[in-house]
């Protein structure tokens, strides 16, 4: 007979008497009074000595005792086979390279008693009898063709070797990967049946980086991992990537770069423990640009094709102008470490690199050629210098290529042992390009700014450097902002020319920050708008006096983005750096500059959290002058809920769009109309469909000013599309409208342009990558700029020859190699927008390209031919 001396933890006068066995989480232990707190049905608490009855009469140990015989007796004769195997397969591969070196040694010897024996100092009456009668028979008969021929059947035996081996190989990876599966399911059922927790899906919120206007910023998205271990990515009820998982394949880190999210796959195939083995490829869009081999420990090995950090096809600057960051690093691995000559390319063109030492420390050494992170055709930025045993040492200088021009505009000293700026230096802003051409000029000492630092700016089109801000630093070397600065914002540039003004106490703001706005317009632009301030003052407010740099009072802020067409402002009132109370958002016009006028706002809660609550007026991300987009509705606690509508205000308020949110996840359900990214006047387009708990599920239609014009069907658990589609192309507006049509994504695919058709050609079924003929459209496809390449893909790689056609004429062209899909020989290029612009100029550049690089390492332009 059981007893019990063993008192509950929460009511210790109690002994406990009881176990729960509902199918929930709790303590299961339980005592009269847990009993009477517990409220579940009563049959699901019993006595601790039943529960014992009950689990030996369920449990029968004789079955048990048989089974795990069975399974020992079963793993034993496993693992001795396998080792019988192994021994086997040792033997099998040792007589294999036996065989083959003994091969290769009769082959040159077969090769060279030829060489040897043939020749115009022969003499046959010195000859070994068994020598001259090789001789005679080679004189008597096709001898030589004779011994070419078994040779060929001797190596047409040996080529089948490695894929014989290599299949052999996959299928016992295969068979690795479903033992591991099993393996881990049995681990995971261990883990659950003892903790009583079910393997459930796992959805997180995560910071990631999408384009805007202003280059990478920070959004939200949803990071969910399934219960089979499928991955997906979604970004307000789209989803944006589906991963399935593979057998045998490690957990992947997290991709946090949207754009890479949406177009970026790298693809190949594991092996043992979850490594990545043989060839990878990256694809992009379905079309190969990069990759490489690796080991069976899941290294890199030899030649790879990487891509540079935060690679994508498009940096969006304006709604109409994009800049492109697509630039591979091209070199060789020695287990896992670059080594030897790195080289950098961007547009086929030999940009930067230099080399890593031999011994697979991956220093750099010698002289290097570096890319600015944010490199982009707008901002095409080196850093030219010296490495030492990986450390930058000596002059280091900055160039600046802007249109063909390439000219020094900063750099510096580093010290010669721990890579440490020294002395005076001219360093870029991290946003510079063409339109932000800002530098800052001062001393470095140990690595610290020190003394006065002063910045600089110039317009795409001017001349010189003005300066236009700075202030100091603390001379003791701690790099601490002290006395009266002038700062610029984010997203300065010729358009927004945003500067900060206040005083630094021991590194922190402090007191009154004032914020101007510098409109430098062009002649052209001061004869449309001579009433147009030069310079004026847009807001601020002040910072606490403790140091800790928080907001207090009344502020006058601006909108991230602020510039000429989009000036707009918020008020309101910091507490202790959080925004309480009314905030009221204003939009000064570019056509009427004399008021700013009131456009939206809302409430934040008064206790400090800096949450918004109640009825609140919003303004779109890429709210400006064309694109006057607000969203109303309803905050619970910083949360949206309930209804929300949308509307454009364009000559007048209209509702566009809107739906409703969940009053508790505040995810977006049932009927939505939803704007399209870069809405404005001239591309009023709408997606209108149905949510449900945040994911988009069934039929959704795309609409051009109420006018359906394309859409499809979304699946209805994951999100992803599904059937046939009519999507849109990045840049659609009223003059120029671009749809692709095709089964989601397989299959065959048609591009028309204006109801016309222009393109398109077949995705495989399987791996959804190009095949066969295409027409693909230049990536700065319009009106004006109507080039097209058509060319053949094979299993996502351009291969064979491509012509470059502008309006269905012939204007360039050239060879891509049919193996890593390069280009190779004579080509025919033209310029971005080829046709379009001012003169709609023709440019063609021709050359021709060697060993995967320019001749030179640059592309070589033999003939520039201009034809308008």
């Amino acid at each position: 007979m059981l007893s019990s001396h063993i008192n509950c933890d929460r009511h210790p006068q109690y002994g406990l008497v009881s176990i729960c066995t509902a199918k929930h989480q709790c303590q299961r232990k339980l005592c009269p009074q847990c009993v009477q707190e517990h409220k579940i049905a009563s049959d699901l608490i019993i006595p601790y000595q039943k529960f014992v009855e009950q689990l030996l009469q369920k449990f029968d140990k004789s079955q048990i005792d048989f089974q795990s015989q069975q399974s020992t007796t079963l793993l034993q004769t496993i693992q001795k086979k396998l080792d019988s195997i192994l021994e086997e397969v040792k033997i099998i591969i040792t007589n294999l390279k036996e065989s083959i070196n003994i091969i290769s040694t009769m082959s040159k010897y077969g090769d060279n008693r030829y060489e040897n024996l043939i020749n115009p100092n022969l003499n046959p009456l010195e000859c070994k009898v068994e020598d001259l009668q090789f001789l005679v028979e080679f004189l008597n008969s096709n001898s030589v063709m004779e011994w070419n021929k078994k040779k060929k059947i001797v190596l047409d035996q040996m080529t089948k070797v490695i894929p014989f081996w290599e299949k052999l190989v996959i299928g016992a990876c295969s068979l690795n990967h479903a033992i591991d599966y099993v393996k881990n399911y049995l681990q995971i059922y261990y883990v659950t049946s003892s903790t009583q927790k079910e393997i459930t899906q796992e959805i997180i919120c995560l910071d990631g980086l999408e384009q805007t206007n202003y280059g990478l910023s920070s959004t939200k998205f949803y990071f969910t991992r399934k219960s089979n271990g499928n991955k997906i990515y979604s970004k307000e009820g789209d989803c944006l990537r589906l991963e399935n998982t593979q057998l045998g394949q490690q957990v992947e880190d997290i991709i946090h770069n949207l754009e890479q999210i949406r177009y970026l796959q790298f693809k190949g195939q594991f092996g043992i423990n979850g490594y990545k083995i043989k060839q990878w490829n990256y694809f992009w869009k379905e079309q190969q640009i990069g990759g490489g081999k690796f080991n069976f420990q899941g290294q890199k090995e030899g030649k790879w094709i990487d891509l540079c950090q935060d690679y994508c096809e498009y940096f969006i600057i304006t709604i109409s102008y994009q800049s492109q960051k697509n630039v591979i690093e091209i070199g060789s691995y020695q287990l896992d470490k670059r080594i030897g000559c790195w080289n950098y390319f961007w547009k086929n063109n030999k940009i930067g690199g230099g080399l890593y030492d031999e011994i697979g420390n991956e220093f750099k050494t010698g002289l290097w050629i570096e890319l600015s992170n944010g490199f982009r055709n707008n901002s095409q930025v080196t850093y030219n210098g010296e490495y030492k045993n990986g450390q930058k040492v000596g002059s280091w200088d900055i160039f600046y290529n802007y249109e063909g021009k390439n000219k020094k505009i900063g750099g510096g000293s580093y010290d010669q042992i721990y890579q440490m700026k020294i002395g005076r230096w001219i360093v870029l802003s991290d946003e510079f390009y063409n339109q932000s051409q800002v530098t800052y000029h001062g001393v470095y000492v140990n690595d610290k700014k020190v003394g006065r630092w002063d910045i600089f700016f110039k317009g795409e089109y001017e001349e010189e450097f003005k300066k236009i801000g700075g202030g100091s630093y603390d001379e003791e070397g701690d790099e601490l902002k002290i006395g009266k600065w002038t700062e610029l914002s984010r997203g300065f540039n010729f358009y927004s020319q945003v500067t900060y003004n206040g005083d630094y106490k021991n590194g922190k703001k402090v007191g009154q920050w004032d914020i101007y706005f510098n409109w430098n317009g062009n002649q052209k632009m001061q004869s449309c708008f001579i009433n147009i301030i030069k310079k004026y003052f847009s807001g601020g407010g002040q910072y606490a006096e403790e140091g800790n740099e928080f907001k207090v009072g009344k502020w006058t802020e601006l909108n991230d983005g602020f510039k000429d067409d989009s000036q707009v402002t918020y008020k309101g009132e910091y507490l202790y750096g959080k925004k309480v109370g009314k905030w009221d958002a204003y939009f000064k016009n570019i056509y009427d500059v004399s008021r700013y006028e009131w456009i939206g706002g809302g409430l934040y809660d008064e206790e400090g959290n800096g949450l918004k609550i109640g009825e609140w007026i919003e303004l779109s991300d890429e709210f400006e002058h064309r694109s006057q987009v607000t969203y109303n509705g309803q905050y619970k606690l910083d949360k949206k809920v309930g209804e929300w509508v949308i509307y454009f205000n364009l000559g007048g308020k209209q509702q566009i769009g809107g739906g409703s949110y969940d009053e508790v996840d505040s995810f977006k359900k049932g009927k939505w109309i939803e704007l399209r990214e870069k809405f404005h006047d001239g591309s009023q387009v709408t997606y209108n469909g149905e949510y449900k708990k945040g994911k988009k599920v069934g039929k959704w239609d795309i609409l051009y000013k109420g006018r359906k014009i394309g859409g499809g069907f979304y699946d209805n658990e994951d999100s992803f599309k599904i059937g046939k589609w009519i999507e849109l192309s990045g840049l659609f507006a009223f003059n120029f409208q671009v749809t692709h049509i095709g089964d989601y994504k397989i299959g065959k695919w048609d591009i028309y342009c204006n109801n016309e058709k222009i393109g398109g050609g077949f995705y495989d079924q399987e791996d959804s990558v190009k095949i066969g003929k295409w027409i693909d459209l230049s990536d700065g496809f319009s009106n004006e700029s109507q080039v097209t390449y058509v060319g053949e893909y094979k299993k996502g790689n351009k291969v064979g020859r491509w012509n470059i056609q502008f309006k269905n004429e012939n204007v360039g062209g050239g060879l891509y190699d049919e193996e890593n899909s390069i280009k190779i020989g004579k080509w025919i290029e033209v310029i971005d927008d080829f046709g379009a612009g001012v003169g709609q100029l023709k440019i063609t550049y021709n050359g021709e390209y060697n060993d995967e690089m320019d001749i030179g390492g640059n592309k070589k332009r033999k003939e520039i031919s201009y034809n308008n």
